[in-house]
């Protein structure tokens, strides 16, 4: 019998020995998707972020840790959602497994070692002002503590961690400080070269149809890489079919934690024509591509998504998320919007060098923009898709910052009333 093998059933037997619930060879996700936790390799059925959905328990050897580890991320997986289980693994990785593996596994006292560790983490997120960062790698050993203080877990150092105060992720920093490569654009200087070249492009190159159609849509609605990865052609809808002036709507999936699929909740945002174009245009490209995946022989429907992952999305395939099998991931989208500016040569006049762009800091630009104008807090929280208008103070911070600069734009026909593209695709 392999080692492993052995550790895990020995695993199963001391949960058996203390009423505890054993790892099952697979669960159901709070989506309703499958996920099999018979190794210690899953993949998650989580299609947004190909890169990061597989969780590798291998990496821990301290069979206990490693066991108390795989029931919290159960629980998370299982009560609150796939992406929720994702994130906990991987912060409690970095912060308490990552650098301290040896030390654990070669520990005399497991329980003073622990503590050792997360005073260590709690101490330098503090030099770093970064204590947000260890909310949940201490919510992990509260859960341990809990439930399996006899897998080394203090229930006197829990109670400790329990008073301490962690603050919030920070929101709108970026924003905030205007950062010339993570902040808004500048609006008069910077997203009109962007827009130009959107303009100029001729290309019909798949990726290049693809590029244009990522850039357009970051640049109309602001939404994150995730709402674009969800979109299919039956989402662009024309609202006046015999007519020569065509009204366009885009039914955009809601990426929200309350529900169960991305596709249960739709926003319906009008679309202009100019922008349209570039939806048809990448539309026709992907029927013509013909793409066909097929995984054990089996070939598996294609729900026409607009942004068509001909390469197939892994880690829909592995988890036996069919559905999504052909969607993007949101890093692609991502590199799609770079990919443009790095073909264009798109030079920042502030910085002087390549202009950094991504879905993130379009966002942050026509959110800026609106609030400039004058929009209000609730229809800007609506635009971006937010539940309440806590998220949307800080574009309001520093919408008298570059009022002067949307004059000058809106003179020179840089965007129109709405904060979308004006002149420039007409």
């Amino acid at each position: 019998m392999k080692s492993s093998e052995s550790k895990t059933m020995q695993q199963d037997l001391f949960a058996n020995d203390n009423g505890w619930r054993e790892i099952p060879d697979f669960i159901i996700s709070r989506e309703g998707k499958r996920v099999n936790t018979a190794s210690d390799s899953w993949n998650l059925p989580y299609a947004i972020d190909t890169s990061s959905s597989k969780l590798d328990f291998s990496k821990i050897p301290n069979e206990n840790l490693k066991w108390v580890l795989k029931s919290f991320i159960i629980e998370k997986i299982e009560k609150v959602s796939t992406h929720a289980g994702l994130q906990h693994f991987q912060d409690i990785w970095v912060k308490f497994f990552r650098n301290n593996i040896e030390a654990m596994n070669s520990a005399q006292d497991i329980e003073e070692t622990l503590i050792s560790v997360v005073e260590n983490a709690i101490n330098l997120s503090r030099a770093e002002h970064k204590l947000w960062t260890l909310y949940r790698p201490v919510q992990w050993y509260l859960y341990g503590a809990e439930y399996y203080p006899e897998l080394g877990f203090s229930t006197a150092y829990a109670s400790i961690l329990e008073t301490m105060s962690i603050p919030g992720n920070p929101k709108g920093e970026a924003v905030r400080m205007e950062d010339p490569d993570t902040g808004p654009l500048n609006h008069s200087l910077e997203l009109p070269l962007l827009i130009q070249a959107l303009k100029k492009d001729q290309s019909k190159e798949f990726e290049h149809l693809q590029e244009k159609a990522a850039v357009a849509l970051s640049i109309a609605y602001g939404r994150n890489p995730a709402n674009l990865t969800y979109l299919r052609h039956s989402d662009l809808v024309n609202l006046t079919p015999e007519s020569d002036d065509p009204v366009y709507v885009l039914r955009i999936p809601r990426i929200k934690k309350r529900l169960l699929n991305p596709r249960d909740d739709y926003i319906e945002e009008f679309l202009d024509p100019a922008f349209a174009e570039y939806i048809h245009d990448l539309i026709k490209a992907n029927n013509e591509t013909n793409t066909v995946l097929y995984h054990e022989g089996k070939k598996l429907p294609n729900p026409q998504p607009i942004f068509l992952n001909i390469k197939g999305n892994e880690a829909a395939i592995l988890s036996g998320d069919y559905e999504n099998a052909y969607n993007f991931s949101s890093s692609m989208i991502t590199s799609l919007i770079k990919g443009f500016v790095r073909r264009h040569n798109i030079i920042s006049p502030l910085t002087k060098e390549p202009m950094y762009v991504t879905a993130r800091r379009l966002r942050y630009t026509l959110a800026t923009g609106l609030a400039a104008e004058g929009i209000s807090k609730a229809a800007l929280a609506r635009i971006l898709d937010h539940t309440d208008t806590q998220h949307v103070h800080v574009y309001f911070e520093l919408a008298g910052k570059i009022v002067i600069q949307l004059d000058k734009a809106i003179a020179k026909g840089f965007l129109n009333r709405t904060g979308f593209v004006g002149d420039h695709f007409s």
